[in-house]
Order: C-alpha cells, then structure tokens, then sequence
C-alpha cells in the first residue's frame, strides 16, 4: 500500500549553507526535509522515525572516529533506508569506497538543482515501491497464515480439526515409542446433546461445543492437542502423560463442564454433562486406530454405565471404572 502522507528525507552531516540550500530545493508539497548537523543525531533520528532517504555530506570526516560515524550512516541503506552521499571528491576510487560502503548513490558537489532533484526523485520512487511491495507481501503471509490455519482447525469451536487430529497422533506415537515415553488419549461425548439441539434449539448447541471447546483448552497443557472428533465428540492427546495424570486432567474437563450453565432464546436456564473414556499407550497397540479404538472402548463403557463419568480402558474388566488407585 502507497503511503498516503509526505515522504521524509534526511539531511546529515552538512554545513549550515548547503542545509539552507537543501532544504530550499528538495522541500515539496509532498516531502519533508529534516536538517541534522551531526551524524550521531541523524542516526538517532533512523531509529525513532520512518525516513525515505537520507544524504550525507562526507566531506567533514577529519578524523577516523568521524569516518566510522559516516559509515554507520551510509550503512542504513542496508536497513532498506536509501543513502545518497555528497562530496566534493568525485574520483572512481572514492565513488566506488562509498558506494562499496552501501550508499545507493553519489552526487558531486557543487550540487546541481535540477540533477539533485531527479536523482532524489528516483530514489524516493523506488522506496514507494518497495515499502508497496513489502504491505503487499505481509498482507499475503498473513493471509497464507489465515488459510493454513483455517486448514487444521473446526470453524465452529476453534480446535484443531479430526484430519489434523490423525496426523498429530500419528507423529506422537512414533515419538513416543522412539523416547520410550508414555501417551494418553481422552475422548469426550456430551451426553443427550440432541436432546440440547432438540429442546433447545441449533444455536444453544452451538453454544454448548463452543463451551466445552473452551474448557478443554484451558485446562490442556501448551504440549496437548484437543480437537474435535466428530459431531458432539472431542479428543485429546496428551503426550508424556500416565494413566493416573490424564484421568486427573480429564476429571477437572468433566467437572468443569458440568458446572456450565447455559440459557436458550427464551432465557430458558440449562446444563449439561458428558463422558470421557481414557486409554494409555500399550505394547499390544501398534497404530493410532489401535489406541483409538480403545479410548473408544472406554468412552462406550462410561455411557453405558450412567455417563457422566470417566471409565479408563482395561479398568472395567477389573471392576473398577475410572477409579485410580
């Protein structure tokens, strides 16, 4: 995008007369000139504001401390800010020293009005150019971003979706079997959620998903993953976790979505529960569908025995449903 305010141009470095001089002709109705004296201030001046070129008089380096600050100057070039150098000095050899140093051009003096006003004019272009390119740039990495994320995630809850769901399982469990570390997997039903959409309406279940979404990613840690599975059904993978910590992880889940409360369009007050079945990576599972299947296994068993609880694989076949010793 074009700027839309007056370009800045910086003067550094230059005797009172050529500042009266330079002022006088580079100041348009669309530019700025700002006159410094010394080169530590015009530095000083890249930093706080946004310059669109500068012109440095390097005639004034009598000392080596004076040279290294001018170089310093010209350097901003490489900041994307545009260096024109004045001197007196016109040789190939000192053309080339400066030019090699990172100004993007050389006058001669004494200065040319209308020489200075096209080589200034030329540059200033370029910079409007470039600083279009690089809006235009962001705006499509941002976009890119948009799209991207939009790729991996549910458009109503926000969490990750079920394809990237799969492919973070995936990645897990080799992790998981290469480091020897464990890995739990909780999945969620939000028990009678047709009878929310059905007594209710569409929109309080929306409200519901968009809910416990938010309760999951409060309490999932930055290393898990939850995401929606399906309809009214979440998941969580929770890597480096043992059975004792993801039943305690998902214990807080369910209490904090039965403490929910919710109200429909007539102001109608209600609540709801769900179901959690944990499973924890064995040696008899060999791929993601094993581990799934299993968590499954377990969230089957807790609707099956009353829902609104959490049932661990394996443990109903000891009797003793989501309980931890």
């Amino acid at each position: 995008m074009i700027r839309d305010e007056k370009s800045l141009v910086l003067v550094a470095n230059c005797g009172r007369l050529i500042r009266a001089y330079l002022r006088q002709v580079l100041s348009l109705e669309e530019r700025d000139v700002v006159c410094l004296p010394t080169v530590q201030d015009s530095i000083s001046a890249t930093k706080r504001q946004a310059i669109d070129l500068i012109l440095v008089d390097v005639d004034s380096c009598s000392s080596t401390d004076d040279r290294r600050w001018v170089e310093l100057i010209v350097a901003a070039d490489q900041r994307n800010i545009p260096t024109i150098v004045m001197s007196s000095l016109s040789t190939a050899e000192h053309k080339a020293f400066w030019l090699n140093k990172g100004a993007a051009d050389f006058i001669s003096k004494p200065l040319a009005k209308l020489a200075l006003l096209a080589r200034t004019e030329s540059h200033l272009r370029a910079r409007t150019r470039s600083n279009s390119l690089a809006a235009t740039n962001k705006e499509l990495s941002q976009k890119v971003k948009q799209l991207e994320r939009l790729a991996i995630t549910d458009g109503l809850t926000g969490l990750y979706n079920h394809r990237f769901f799969q492919e973070r399982l995936k990645a897990e469990l080799r992790r998981a079997r290469r480091h020897g570390t464990q890995l739990s997997l909780a999945m969620c039903d939000i028990d009678h959620f047709k009878r929310v959409n059905d007594v209710f309406g569409h929109q309080s279940g929306d409200a519901v998903l968009g809910s416990i979404s938010r309760v999951l990613k409060d309490i999932c840690r930055a290393s898990d993953l939850p995401a929606r599975y399906g309809g009214e059904e979440f998941i969580v993978i929770l890597p480096e976790t043992n059975t004792k910590a993801a039943y305690a992880a998902v214990e807080r889940m369910r209490g904090s979505i039965q403490a929910l409360e919710f109200s429909d369009s007539r102001n109608k007050s209600f609540s709801v529960t769900a179901s959690f079945g944990i499973a924890t990576l064995e040696a008899c599972m060999r791929s993601p569908s094993d581990l799934i299947e299993c968590v499954d296994s377990g969230l089957y068993m807790a609707k099956q025995s009353g829902r609104n609880r959490t049932v661990i694989y394996g443990s109903q076949r000891a009797g003793k449903l989501g309980i931890i010793e």
